[in-house]
């Protein structure tokens, strides 16, 4: 099992971060590969889940992710299941008005489809750096950028 953890300081207040990452609406907009999502009407709480259209490189897979823990604005984390395994777990701090972000991913690859993409590690990098310019992106929507 691959994990990756990445931390992000955003001139933001926890709560404006917390809502705009934790909204599903806004997925595509700032993590990189997520092409659509749907959720349900229990999202963000435990037990809620949403579908997520993700493309790595030229292969497209299905996610779903079910929330596992919620307590805003401090934590959040769901169990991701589908062509990639796995649990993702989110941890915001407050830095003096601003918001210190850790998010953790811990996940298997299959061989299936992500094996006519590349090899392991690859793939791994591919998500690093994905995961990273999503935190990029997501750190300068909040600021205004």
């Amino acid at each position: 099992m691959a994990y990756v953890e990445r931390e992000i300081l955003i001139g933001s207040p926890m709560d404006t971060v917390y809502n705009y990452a934790g909204a599903p609406e806004n997925l595509p907009q700032w993590y990189v590969g997520i092409t659509g999502v749907q959720s349900d009407d229990v999202w963000p709480q435990v037990g809620g889940k949403i579908s997520i259209q993700y493309q790595v490189s030229s292969v497209n897979l299905e996610l779903t992710a079910t929330v596992v823990s919620y307590n805003p604005p401090f934590e959040f984390a769901f169990q991701m299941d589908g062509m990639v395994t796995g649990t993702s777990h989110w941890t915001y701090a407050d830095a003096d008005g601003n918001t210190h972000l850790t998010v953790g991913f811990e996940y298997d690859l299959p061989g299936g489809a992500l094996g006519q993409v590349a090899d392991k590690l690859v793939v791994e990098q591919m998500n690093i750096a994905n995961g990273e310019e999503s935190l990029a992106n997501l750190k300068a929507i909040c600021e205004g950028g």
